[in-house]
């Protein structure tokens, strides 16, 4: 069962950094990523048995304008539906 959380608290950033690699959006640094996550005006993660499998987040401006950034899912896990749950 996949589940989905907005807690960056609960996220293990090596382990997502290593998601983005394969993803594949190429190399992040850990503390870098875990920064941009956390001051993203939302963030979305997905786990299966508490392995994280998937990721996105979003900044705007709170009135016109909003981005979606590091949207990435696990290569085993593409074409499920995720990312479109992610977003």
């Amino acid at each position: 069962m996949i589940i989905y959380s907005t807690d960056c608290a609960v996220v293990n950033w090596s382990e997502a950094a290593e998601v983005v690699r394969r993803a594949p959006l190429g190399d992040r640094d850990t503390e870098k990523l875990k920064r941009a996550f956390i001051n993203s005006f939302i963030a979305v993660f997905a786990f299966e048995d508490k392995k994280l499998i998937g990721m996105g987040r979003a900044t705007c401006d709170g009135e016109y304008q909003a981005a979606i950034y590091d949207l990435v899912v696990l290569p085993e896990y593409q074409k499920k539906r995720i990312g479109k749950k992610i977003m």
